[in-house]
């Protein structure tokens, strides 16, 4: 049996606070406005500084490769994009995420990449009126329930997730609010509409599936509902992404024993006692607890004294044992988790311990939260450093003007191998690689690099595999410059030995 301590009854839900019981009568309430309100400022903001990134060229290979899988998808070749690791075009290996076929239909409409980030940025600023709508629904005042809103609109994990390139996670949390909010409202066919979708958007969802199922099952006392969840998780994965990852096993294998090489490792220390002590060391690393208090600390760790915690601790696990590159700059993987975060917030903060506070808490927390997002964002290699210097992403640089500029010289859906920032400008077409191997310019007919000629000293991961691309260029030949503007760094090579008939190789 649940625990009356821990959870809402598990029957009707009681009247909210000061909510007139007619749901016309509801929409018309000042609250749902005033979050309806902050929600469109979020979007205007968060959409037009996406854009701007866009433009100005500052986002990277995520982007070009998801708008490359759905153009492809669109003209018939299903989650098609070109290999990292091979010669050639393939099935979407490394991620599971079905979902794409759904946002393949809106590209097909409007195939530009900042449709999608728009799309992207609705779907995380949806959190807002989906937060005040659970605390509405426990039973929170207006007041309260706009400040719970306020709180997800402010938090660091939805913003860092939103301007991190186009990722499908964030299409996950609109979908976990809502079978939150449907289980809570004993509307299961809403429940099972939710949960496919959050299935169906990456595979490690299903470990947000399982948390839901064992949380409702053991806090919440629904026990029949929580095995049907947790078998509809288990089937899903032996149904759909045990053959994915069997069809695409070489990506799969690459990308994830990158991600976890740490563990791999020191699974792999020699004798038992030599495993235990690698995994200490492990576990024991500082950029480890460090990511992951940063992740939590937003919301005070209210959320950890309900239940509902319980849904997060495999997703959070499996990131607290990735390596530091995947932990420090692919933290967009946490937004899944910050539905969760605020329905907890909401139901703890029922408790009569805090009811005396309700009037301060929810700001206190919004301040605390937005004080966080602004610290974190010091550091000028965090995706939000925007705030301290706006004019890194989005004003037009003569750099980014000549990107701009440049493209345009690029034939239309010709194979390409590309600097990545590039690639996400010109991912309409079969063949896209991304200059991540050197020898890649043999493979088609057009190669385009940006060597940052206009920085004194480009960083190296800026550039180090453009150079590296350039000097095999010129150490193998065959190639020829059809377009370059020098002072910016930027070089457009026809192959002219392995396609003579490209553009600039019948000159005299």
């Amino acid at each position: 049996m649940a625990n009356p301590s821990l959870s809402l009854p598990t029957g009707p839900m009681p009247a909210m606070a000061d909510c007139p019981l007619s749901p016309r009568a509801r929409l018309r309430e000042a609250g749902l406005w005033i979050t309806l309100s902050l929600a469109t400022v979020y979007i205007l903001v968060f959409a037009t500084v996406s854009i701007l990134r866009y433009v100005n060229f500052h986002y990277g290979g995520d982007t070009a490769d998801y708008a490359q899988m759905l153009w492809n998808t669109d003209h018939g070749r299903i989650l098609w994009k070109t290999n990292i690791y091979t010669a050639g075009n393939g099935f979407r290996g490394g991620h599971a995420e079905p979902l794409l076929l759904l946002l393949a239909i809106p590209y097909a409409i409007v195939p530009d990449p900042r449709a999608l980030l728009l799309l992207q940025t609705l779907a995380l600023a949806s959190g807002g009126p989906l937060t005040y709508l659970v605390a509405r629904i426990h039973g929170h005042r207006q007041s309260t329930s706009v400040g719970l809103a306020g709180l997800y609109l402010v938090f660091p994990l939805v913003h860092y997730a939103n301007i991190w390139d186009f990722h499908p996670d964030p299409f996950a949390v609109p979908a976990l609010f809502g079978a939150l909010i449907a289980f809570d409202l004993r509307r299961w066919k809403l429940l099972a509409v939710c949960l496919v979708v959050v299935l169906l958007t990456k595979e490690q969802m299903g470990l947000f599936v399982v948390g839901l199922g064992a949380y409702w099952w053991r806090w919440r006392g629904e026990r029949k509902v929580g095995q049907l969840v947790i078998g509809a998780a288990l089937l899903y994965g032996l149904a759909v992404l045990l053959p994915w990852m069997l069809a695409t096993s070489g990506q799969f294998s690459r990308d994830y024993g990158s991600y976890f090489s740490d563990a791999g490792s020191a699974a792999h220390a020699h004798g038992l006692l030599g495993r235990m002590e690698a995994i200490g060391s492990l576990l024991g690393q500082g950029f480890r607890g460090q990511n992951l208090i940063l992740a939590l600390l937003p919301t005070g760790f209210l959320f950890l004294f309900d239940g509902s915690a319980v849904v997060t601790v495999l997703p959070l696990a499996g990131l607290y044992v990735s390596n530091q590159f995947t932990d420090d700059f692919w933290f967009h993987h946490y937004v899944t988790c910050v539905p969760v975060f605020l329905y907890g917030t909401s139901r703890v903060l029922l408790r009569p311990i805090f009811r005396r506070y309700l009037a301060v808490l929810p700001v206190a927390l919004i301040f605390w939260a937005g004080l966080l997002g602004y610290s974190y964002a010091a550091s000028a290699l965090n995706m939000m450093h925007w705030i301290y210097q706006p004019a890194i992403f989005l004003s037009t640089d003569a750099h980014a003007r000549a990107q701009s500029a440049f493209i345009r010289f690029v034939p239309a859906g010709a194979p390409l191998d590309s600097d990545s920032p590039i690639a996400a400008h010109l991912a309409s077409r079969e063949t896209l690689y991304q200059v991540q191997n050197p020898d890649q310019p043999s493979l088609v007919p057009y190669t385009l690099l940006d060597l940052h000629a206009d920085m004194a000293h480009p960083p190296p991961w800026l550039v180090q595999d453009d150079d590296l691309t350039r000097a095999y260029i010129l150490r193998t030949g065959g190639f020829k410059v059809i377009h370059a503007i020098p002072r910016q760094g930027l070089y457009l090579y026809a192959n002219c030995r392995n396609f003579p008939h490209a553009i600039g190789c019948q000159r005299n």
